[in-house]
């Protein structure tokens, strides 16, 4: 891999990481801490279906 993409993951890796603590700050005043562990959870999911989809590997368990 690229160093330069490489460095760039990680700082987005901690970029995403250290706003989840404001958003979740901000998101408590308004709805329950279950409910935001959902959403967070949904919208990973979501991310990670659309990555998976977008690089078309095949699956080692298919072989």
């Amino acid at each position: 891999m690229n160093v330069y993409k490489f460095t760039l993951l990680i700082l987005l890796t901690t970029f995403l990481m250290g706003s989840s603590f404001a958003v979740v700050k901000i998101g408590l005043s308004y709805s329950s801490p279950l409910l935001l562990a959902a959403l967070r959870f949904t919208l990973a999911g979501l991310v990670m279906a659309m990555i998976v989809i977008f690089l078309k590997r095949p699956h080692s368990y298919l072989k």
